[in-house]
């Protein structure tokens, strides 16, 4: 295959047949070992990543005044925005390549994460420095021109996150889900020690400068990682000869790429808008309500991350047979999982909403629809691996660009009325229409290749 065309060829309609014939008899076939322990791994990095960001929240939220907490989320998901713009599609371009590739074409898969790291610290730089230039500016956009110096200062995490994300990629791509285990435990034991008399002493600069830090921390651990993944897999990194691989790189980014850009500047206006209309108390009870979405998420969707290099790599060796078990295991225990999740969480409410501190108790409403919401969103990730692993990247951004659309739409006519809860109905509302359209256009595939 040439380099710029892309890793996984269209499938092959037998394995269209077997794709979509999900599960039989209500049973779930065996998960074989490799994806157990993959799985395994993931759910373990992931929970350590967001065990660490959970306890640091709530000590963020009980140190915090509401309002303060509320300008953080703000200052967080702007600098979160950029960093989409800064990773290009990067982290998803490089799991996809290294599991497709690592076994038959290593001196190419070196290329490739030699090649996809230069991009991401270039990128990563600028989009920094376009934070650094502009924040003042935003900081106007935003409503509160105070926010300039927090700006900056996030400007690093920017910056930090960027690259940490295109190497996680690489380590996913590996499998080598131990590695990411050890970059999100390093990340949170930064901020659980920092946090605390950071804030106090700097108060909302400081929780902004924890943030950074443990960003730098991650960042320092992942590239460690990655060395010793690839050295374990006699791969080296070398940009000799990368400029081949560019086009097809490149080609799979952008598209992942635009489908992150169809989501990320609707999320960040939707918490603008929530913070201009109902000002930042409100935006600190969704933000509060959202650390809680996240937990309930975080098994399906590490067990999801796993599955996708999987997924590639059985595609990359024609097992269409064992791609069919590994999407379907991946289907069901995901949305059992989800679903178990979200009534407990869900009902659970008024006592989760209160270790942020009594006024954030009022907001358990919010975390209840936001916990319903989990469920269309799972099945809005698992729907979309096999369009990703087939090749089928435009059907996956078309998805996110709905996605975005009906985010949009909801938030503007739900969230000046309804505040807090009406942004988790947006939410809501958006994953599950974008859940029926994924899932209507897998059957409609089906049978088009019957």
């Amino acid at each position: 295959m040439k380099a710029p065309d892309l890793i996984a060829p269209e499938v092959p309609r037998a394995a269209h047949r077997t794709l979509f014939s999900l599960v039989s008899a209500c049973q779930l076939p065996a998960i074989d070992a490799r994806f157990a322990k993959a799985a395994s791994w993931s759910i373990l990095a992931t929970a350590v990543g967001y065990a660490f960001s959970l306890v640091t929240w709530v000590i963020i939220g009980r140190l915090l005044r509401r309002e303060d907490f509320g300008l953080l989320s703000l200052i967080q998901t702007t600098a979160s925005t950029f960093g989409v713009f800064a990773g290009l599609g990067l982290g998803l371009t490089t799991t996809k390549y290294v599991a497709a590739l690592r076994n038959t074409e290593p001196q190419r898969t070196g290329r490739i994460i030699a090649m996809t790291w230069v991009i991401s610290i270039a990128l990563s730089a600028s989009l920094a420095g376009v934070l650094l230039i502009y924040a003042h500016n935003l900081s106007g956009t935003l409503g509160n021109p105070a926010l300039a110096g927090q700006l900056l200062i996030s400007a690093g995490s920017v910056f930090f996150n960027s690259i940490n994300g295109t190497q996680l990629g690489v380590l996913a791509g590996f499998e080598d889900f131990k590695g990411i285990a050890r970059a999100n435990f390093s990340k949170g034991l930064c901020s659980i020690v920092l946090v605390a008399p950071l804030i106090s002493a700097h108060g909302v600069t400081g929780a902004n400068w924890t943030i950074t830090l443990a960003a730098l921390c991650a960042c320092a651990t992942t590239q460690a990682s990655v060395r010793a993944a690839c050295k374990r897999h006699h791969i080296e990194p070398r940009l000799a000869g990368s400029s081949r691989e560019f086009a097809g790189v490149l080609g799979f980014s952008l598209q992942s790429f635009l489908g992150s850009i169809a989501i990320s500047p609707v999320v960040w206006l939707a918490s603008v808008t929530l913070s201009k209309t109902n000002g930042y108390a409100a935006l600190a009870t969704y933000s509060a309500a959202e650390k809680w979405y996240a937990l309930i998420l975080f098994v399906p969707i590490a067990a999801a991350r796993s599955a996708l290099p999987l997924l590639a790599n059985a595609l990359g060796t024609s097992e269409h047979e064992r791609f069919h078990k590994l999407l379907t295991a991946s289907l069901v225990f995901n949305v059992g999982v989800t679903s178990a999740g979200a009534l407990l969480v869900a009902a659970a409410s008024p006592l989760l909403m209160r270790l942020y501190g009594k006024p954030y108790a009022a907001g358990w409403h919010t975390l209840a629809i936001l916990a319903i919401s989990t469920v269309p969103a799972v099945l809005n990730t698992i729907l979309g691996q096999p369009l990703v692993a087939a090749g089928k990247v435009h059907i996956r951004l078309l998805a996110d660009v709905l996605l975005g659309v009906l985010l949009f739409t909801s938030m503007r006519a739900l969230v000046p009325s309804r505040g807090a809860d009406g942004l988790a109905l947006a939410y809501l509302a958006a994953y599950t229409g974008t859940s029926i359209f994924l899932a209507a256009y897998l059957r409609a595939w089906r049978y088009s290749n019957a």
